[in-house]
Parts: structure tokens; sequence; C-alpha cells
């Protein structure tokens, strides 16, 4: 009983501590959020996997949300390789932020979820549903977040 009670104040603030990354990693009080694809390489091709695809699912997903803008803000950022069958796929957060030191304000990644691994038979089809559920992950940790901006 002692051990529980004098480790309520170390869960406490070790809850704080996480609230407090997590709002730093993503905070935006619910502003949109652009999104930036980066292009193909030509291995993806052969996997029936085009640009536009991964725009479409990235775009679709964040105008879902009522986040989407093209606008020079906080951007999400979606790159996917392919070698052969083999592939990574990587989602990531972008915040503007300030340098005191320099004065200058610069994209920094905040946040990022990503994976790799083999494309199989359905080539394409099975890398956009592994973007799928980094974007979801992105999307759910951003609303949570903001959830109070967002009302």
């Amino acid at each position: 009983m002692v051990a529980l009670v004098c480790s309520l104040p170390f869960v406490a603030a070790s809850q704080e501590v996480e609230d407090n990354v997590a709002r730093f990693r993503l905070l935006n009080r619910c502003g949109p959020v652009d999104l930036v694809v980066e292009g193909l390489p030509s291995a993806a091709a052969a996997l029936n996997l085009r640009d536009e695809d991964i725009r479409t699912l990235g775009e679709s997903r964040l105008r879902g949300a009522r986040l989407f803008s093209d606008s020079a803000g906080p951007y999400l950022y979606i790159n996917v390789n392919v070698v052969g069958r083999a592939f990574s796929a990587d989602v990531e957060f972008y915040k503007w932020l300030n340098d005191p030191i320099s004065g200058g304000n610069w994209p920094a990644k905040t946040w990022s979820s990503g994976s790799a691994g083999t494309a199989g038979a359905s080539g394409g089809n099975f890398i956009l549903q592994t973007l799928s559920r980094h974007v979801d992950r992105f999307l759910l940790e951003y609303l949570r977040v903001n959830e109070d901006y967002c009302r």
C-alpha cells in the first residue's frame, strides 16, 4: 500500500510529461494541414502504385477530418520508397518552429509513423493499406491532442 501511495505522484508527473510531449508534437489548435507527397521511384510502377493514389488517400483522409488545406502551414509528409517488392512507408508531421538563436522559422518533423516490408501479390494495394494505417494513426493522435480546439 505504501509503495502504491508513494508512486502516485510519479505516475501523475509521468502522465503530465507525456501530455506535454504530445502537445509539442501535434498541437496546432485544430488548424489546417497541408499535404506533401514525395514522388515515387520508377520501381513503384511494377507494383501498380501511383503518386495520385497516395495523394488521394492522404487528401481524402485530411478532408474527411476537415483538416486539409493547401496553405504553407503545418504539413503531413508522405514518402514511399520501393525496391523490387520491398518498400518503406513513412508519414511525418512538420510544424514551423522558431529558432530563437537564428531568429528563423523552420519546418521541423515533430511526429512520425512508418514501416518497411515486402509487398506480396497485392503490391500497391498492400502499400496503400499500410499508409492508410499510418495516416489513421496520425489523425487519431492529432485529433486527440487538438480536441479542445476541434469542437
